[in-house]
């Protein structure tokens, strides 16, 4: 079963969620949130499972790592709608621990763009930055769902196993 914090950040990043909204729905304190984000756990604690329950409330699906991918997330269900992948880009991104001045730099635009794309400000975002942007975090290892495997709902997960 999936703890890891990169894919706890990708679950809050789809669902749109702040960690206070989460730490209330979930009925944990923001601190747990912070801290299941940034740090794994040999054995989760039952405040990990109430996050997590949280999420699979809210529709998230949590993918375990096997022999052809690593740990990911994706919604239960089709028709989730993300126009311009912006909620798919942003999971990625925060999966892999990429912050929006790093995911801008490697891109070679300023952070305000990245910010501006991922919040929805920009109405419509130019289709070739959502491409370098997605192609740029496959790069860095991360799949965007779906696939064959992801039974047409969207997500993102790692490329590789993790052992």
């Amino acid at each position: 079963m999936d703890f890891s914090p990169g894919s706890f950040r990708a679950a809050r990043a789809l669902l749109g969620k702040a960690q206070d909204d989460v730490a209330e729905g979930s009925g944990v304190d923001r601190r747990v949130v912070m801290r299941l984000e940034k740090t794994s756990y040999a054995k989760p604690t039952d405040a990990a499972h109430r996050v997590r329950r949280y999420y699979e409330g809210e529709g998230i699906e949590f993918l375990g790592a096997d022999d052809q991918a690593g740990p990911g997330v994706r919604w239960k269900t089709v028709g989730q709608d993300d126009f311009f992948r912006r909620r798919q880009v942003q999971a990625a991104r925060v999966m892999i621990n990429l912050s929006q001045t790093q995911l801008a730099l490697r891109l070679g635009v300023v952070r305000s763009v990245v910010t501006k794309y991922e919040s929805g400000a920009v109405k419509t975002p130019d289709p070739e930055f959502i491409e370098r942007a997605m192609s740029t975090l496959q790069d860095e290892g991360v799949t965007f769902l779906p696939d064959e495997a992801a039974k047409g709902t969207i997500g993102v997960r790692m490329s590789q196993p993790t052992s």
